[in-house]
């Protein structure tokens, strides 16, 4: 294995059985409550609707997306979100585009709209208005897994830009923003092609909604075992379900305390 720029995510993914351990732990560990129930409920809006427009218009669709970020942490210490009012107002604002890409799935950026779809993503990511600060990525991106769950994944400081990046990434300037959720989004996108991830595995059971939310709860169910075993358990962990050579287990190891650290420290 390369390691240049190799990260906790290509971990987490190194194989399939391995990636699916990761996401049972998720489900098996990761809290369910209010904010669990809240976002099954906008994963059975979108089910059940035929037409992304009208949802949007729906007040009550509004409202749930809104309260959901909340139970998510994005309205608590130095993250506040805009009011409910100026949030559905620019919902309603960019809805057109919205539904332009409703339609694509994370499978179609392998395809000929791969530039239309991000180009249209980096529009909805700079005109959104869900926090009252510049950074947009955390906010914004889970605001876009709500709006269009089959194609991007909700971004966290906590889990996705430590396994991703080895550290959290954020700038002022939104369109630099864009570019680091875009690298997460496409590697999204690698991964359920490496893996060969389908429909059945985003079973609905739990956390399990959609194919680019795996990606997500595995990274989670990694840190849940990163957070009460070793870094080296972890690793056998992994072993004994792909093979590792020495140089990778080393560099591994590395990278596991690394983020053993942060846990413990509590800044991942």
């Amino acid at each position: 294995m390369v390691m240049n720029k190799i990260q906790l995510i290509d971990l987490v993914t190194i194989s399939r059985k391995v990636f699916l351990h990761f996401v049972a732990e998720c489900n098996f560990h990761y809290r369910e409550g209010h904010d669990l129930k809240q976002y099954k409920q906008i994963i059975a809006f979108h089910r059940k609707t035929g037409d992304i427009i009208d949802l949007l218009n729906q007040e009550s669709f509004c409202v749930l997306v809104y309260d959901t970020l909340k139970k998510w942490n994005m309205d608590q210490r130095a993250a506040k979100l805009v009011s409910f009012d100026d949030f559905r107002a620019s919902i309603i604002e960019n809805q057109r585009d919205v539904a332009l890409i409703y339609p694509f799935k994370l499978e179609d950026l392998g395809g000929p709209h791969r530039i239309m779809i991000k180009q249209s993503l980096e529009k909805l990511f700079c005109r959104l208005q869900v926090m009252k600060t510049t950074r947009r990525l955390v906010g914004v991106s889970k605001t876009l897994h709500f709006l269009m769950p089959d194609l991007t994944i909700p971004v966290d400081s906590k889990f996705t830009t430590p396994y991703f990046f080895g550290y959290n990434k954020y700038s002022k300037d939104c369109e630099k923003e864009f570019s680091y959720f875009w690298n997460i989004v496409d590697k999204t996108y690698s991964i359920s092609k490496k893996l060969n991830l389908q429909q059945a595995d985003a079973n609905n059971e739990k956390w399990n909604t959609s194919i680019p939310k795996l990606t997500d709860n595995a990274v989670i169910g990694l840190d849940h075992d990163l957070s009460i075993f070793s870094a080296e358990e972890v690793l056998e962990k992994v072993a004994a379900m792909v093979a590792l050579g020495e140089a990778d287990r080393e560099f591994f190891v590395n990278l596991l305390n690394k983020q053993k650290r942060k846990i413990e420290k509590g800044t991942s």
